[in-house]
């Protein structure tokens, strides 16, 4: 049985998507006032995940951990068109942000999401570091090195190829049910309709031939519904899968 009913599940999904989706309607100003644009350095900060490595608060050393107690390396930024999302704390943050020439950028007011940890410590880094970004008023690109200042502090981060980047090409998002219990591992595609109701809860389930999902395992005696993007491997042609959140699991 599903812990949780898929109707409250899902009514928060929708809102995540929707709030995703604002934020990426938003346009990117970069450039100078003359009107030069540099769309290279919005795509660079998009082709990346960049993972916070340390901190300099004032004129003390750079450290890679935050007053809170945290590791650095917790937290995440992601850059898309004219939206910036900080990931890995207690709750998800988000704002607008806009560059100029050479080395300016401005973010708007940061928002969050209101869940409540059970680690305390973990929510007062989300506020410092939220706190931090809000201050910034100057980049530095170098590579895979990205250097945000402002008000005496500096936070780098060290990026990584996204996904899109990694596979050349954006993921196709799909829902998997996958049913794991002692005789083996089930699953299906699940879709849904405008009002985000399944309409294929009858489908067959697939015995085997799991492609598997990356970030995903799962554990004997559970079901689970799993939202993934789907991407195409160059080389091989083949599909991979690769988790971007679970959104309802149960026990059988």
């Amino acid at each position: 049985m599903w812990i949780k009913k898929a109707g409250g599940i899902f009514s928060f999904v929708v809102s995540g998507v929707l709030l995703s989706g604002c934020g990426s309607t938003m346009a990117v100003s970069e450039g100078s006032g003359n009107g030069m644009q540099t769309p290279s350095v919005t795509q660079s900060l998009a082709a990346m995940n960049w993972s916070l490595s340390t901190v300099q608060y004032g004129k003390s050393a750079p450290t890679a951990n935050l007053k809170a107690g945290i590791p650095a390396k917790h937290y995440k930024l992601t850059f898309g068109e004219g939206a910036i999302s900080l990931q890995g704390g207690c709750n998800t943050a988000g704002s607008s942000f806009k560059l100029s020439s050479p080395d300016k950028i401005a973010t708007g007011q940061w928002m969050s999401t209101k869940k409540a940890c059970m680690d305390i410590s973990l929510m007062r880094a989300d506020s410092e570091v939220t706190g931090l970004l809000s201050g910034v008023s100057n980049y530095q690109l170098n590579g895979q090195r990205l250097t945000l200042s402002g008000d005496g502090n500096a936070l780098v981060f060290t990026g990584t190829a996204t996904d899109a980047t990694r596979y050349e090409g954006e993921g196709v998002r799909k829902f998997i049910e996958v049913r794991n219990t002692t005789k083996g591992l089930s699953w299906r595609e699940a879709t849904y309709d405008s009002r985000w109701i399944q309409n294929n809860k009858n489908a067959p389930w697939i015995q085997g031939n799991f492609p598997g999902i990356r970030d995903f395992k799962p554990e004997t005696k559970m079901t689970y519904m799993v939202r993934i993007n789907e991407f195409r491997d160059q080389n091989t042609g083949k599909p991979v899968w690769v988790k971007d959140m679970v959104i309802m699991q149960g026990i059988l």
